[in-house]
């Protein structure tokens, strides 16, 4: 179980680009985390109870730990049990129904629209590669899909025609996507015509793949996208989860309704989407403020 949280920590480091001390002040609190859990004998976290999470924050308000390490603690565990239910290996964020003091919340990091026009306008068509990494960063942004999808992701999955991909999270739950016709036309022209050059017999149906023929990794997307941001002029730090955030977010923003964005985030719980809403409410605070006269005069 403890390797699921070295996975974690990884994922903070590879697609999150995270400092080492925050890093390190995950790896303290999961840790903790984990031994208060030894005791309730289970052997897989698909296996765990939203009674232990609730004896958990009990432990913790009861503790003396000051106000903003308790948050901080609680965070750590909700990052992490939002990272389990991304990857299928729980069900829902058990999380979910606690309060969580104000100062543990961290809105996910998102590109603006503006941002990501800029990145289309600015990535290159140059080489094989420069088309390949551009049909990545289309279909990611199209579709929300997950990085480990996407890698896995194989050519019986995806109708050009019909304009849909198929992918299958970690628990083998089965998700339809729909792509707009940009997206299915970037992705057939990639197919049809560059991937042929770098087939391998032992990836022969793999979509997304390098020179030789091996499926990409997720460290390989996450190096791809920071040189296209690199190439576009923008400084953030991104990663596949930024695009699937940002895919989120604009949706929502432009009127989609949760339930619908639920469904293409593969999110079993609803609560994990409403993440986003916090984000459109910023939004909504902040074209409010430069429009209203009385908030612009204040």
């Amino acid at each position: 179980m403890y390797n699921t949280i070295n996975d974690f920590l990884e994922y903070l480091v590879v697609e999150r680009s995270v400092s080492d001390n925050t890093v390190n002040s995950y790896r303290y609190d999961l840790k903790q985390f984990f031994h208060f859990l030894s005791k309730f004998n289970f052997s897989e976290w698909k296996l765990i109870k939203k009674p232990y999470i609730h004896q958990y924050i009990k432990h913790l308000n009861s503790s003396n730990y000051k106000q903003r390490s308790k948050a901080r603690k609680v965070a750590s565990m909700r990052s992490f049990l939002s990272f389990l239910e991304d990857e299928d290996i729980i069900s829902e964020n058990l999380s979910d129904n606690f309060k969580i003091p104000t100062s543990a919340f961290i809105s996910p990091n998102v590109l603006s629209e503006k941002e990501v026009e800029k990145i289309f306008r600015n990535t290159r068509n140059d080489s094989i590669l420069d088309i390949r990494n551009r049909t990545i960063f289309e279909l990611l942004y199209a579709t929300g899909i997950r990085v480990s999808e996407l890698i896995s992701l194989d050519i019986e999955n995806i109708n050009i025609s019909e304009k849909f991909i198929r992918c299958f999270g970690k628990g083998g739950r089965e998700r339809v996507l729909p792509i707009h016709t940009k997206a299915a036309d970037n992705l057939n022209f990639y197919i049809k015509t560059i991937l042929p050059k770098w087939k391998s017999k032992h990836t022969k149906s793999a979509v997304f793949t390098n020179r030789s023929g091996k499926r990409l990794t997720r460290q390989a997307i996450n190096n791809i996208l920071s040189q296209i941001c690199k190439h576009s002029h923008i400084t953030k730090n991104i990663s596949p989860h930024t695009i699937r955030h940002s895919f989120a977010t604009h949706l929502l923003r432009a009127g989609a309704p949760l339930r619908y964005v639920q469904e293409l985030l593969g999110h079993a719980s609803i609560t994990t989407t409403q993440i986003y809403t916090h984000l459109t409410a910023e939004h909504i605070r902040t074209e409010y403020t430069k429009a209203h006269p009385r908030a612009k005069a204040s």
